[in-house]
């Protein structure tokens, strides 16, 4: 099983080239269950959902969120959840839909390695006033039972395209269970 998490960046920088790059790296990768992030756009989201065939959809209601998950596993349940405070760099809420998932893939298979998912040598990071340090704050989380059949995990949206454009702001993880 692959799963794939990645923030889109919304509408943001060349948008109409990001949307390329993020649907090749899409079927790149061929993840199983693909959560994104900063989609505020629902047309565009079930426009994805059809030209990448997920037969699952789930998104919050809030339009704000911008949190969509496309699967080809049906869901069992999700829950949404609003932060109750606030980054001092934004004036915005941030969400997080929630499942019971507790190891972080990434850490499990690299400890100790840094695995930026927010990095300055990504333009598009550059972008983002205040500038903000390298960090990893993307994660693939799994419960016992899952992480024991972790195959790999990967950061993956890291280089640009052979037009020089990352899909993102943020890099993207993959990560790979047996079934």
């Amino acid at each position: 099983m692959h799963i794939l998490t990645l923030n889109t960046w919304h509408n943001n920088g060349p948008w109409l080239k990001l949307r390329d790059a993020l649907i090749q790296g899409i079927l790149q990768y061929a993840p199983d269950i693909l959560l994104l992030q900063e989609l505020f756009d629902t047309d565009w989201s079930r426009e994805l959902q059809a030209r990448l065939a997920y037969p699952f959809f789930v998104a919050t209601e809030s339009a704000d969120s911008g949190l969509v998950i496309l699967s080809k596993l049906p869901p069992k349940s999700n829950e949404i959840y609003r932060m109750t405070i606030k980054s001092p760099f934004e004036t915005y809420w941030r969400y997080a839909l929630c499942a019971e998932l507790l190891i972080d893939t990434y850490e499990t298979l690299h400890p100790g390695a840094a695995g930026f998912t927010w990095n300055s040598r990504n333009l598009f990071a550059q972008y983002h006033r205040p500038v903000l340090p390298d960090r990893r704050i993307d994660y693939i989380l799994a419960d016992a039972r899952l992480a024991k059949n972790l195959k790999r995990c990967e950061i993956v949206f890291d280089t640009p395209d052979a037009l020089g454009i990352f899909a993102s702001d943020h890099f993207g993880v993959l990560a790979e269970f047996d079934k």
